[in-house]
């Protein structure tokens, strides 16, 4: 079933997300090259994880250097609570074996 086909089933009017998105759910690690992840940024108060490890490393010099390592989930929005959404909080157990699995 295409992302399109489940908007649909779900009562969804958002507009389909393009085809060459990671599929929802889906985990992935990138390292050093972040050229393939979100780098926008809504507002002053809301970083996206490579513009804050870019900010840490300009607050930090002795970090740019540093060879990051993230592990991510794509998700298809996001917004600002106290909790995190049903999906991605039922990924957890998943993201943190991958965390576990990339530790030197």
């Amino acid at each position: 079933m295409s992302r399109t086909d489940e908007l649909e089933k779900n009562g969804d009017s958002r507009p389909a997300l393009p085809s060459n998105l990671p599929r929802l759910g889906t985990t992935g690690v990138f390292e050093g090259d972040f050229s393939a992840l979100e780098t926008g940024q809504p507002g002053a108060h809301a970083l996206s994880a490579v513009a804050a490890l870019q900010l840490l490393q300009v607050a930090y010099p002795e970090l740019r250097d540093v060879r990051f390592k993230l592990i991510t989930v794509a998700i298809d929005s996001a917004s600002l609570g106290a909790n995190l959404s049903q999906p991605l909080a039922a990924k957890l157990p998943q993201l943190l074996a991958r965390v576990l699995r990339n530790l030197p």
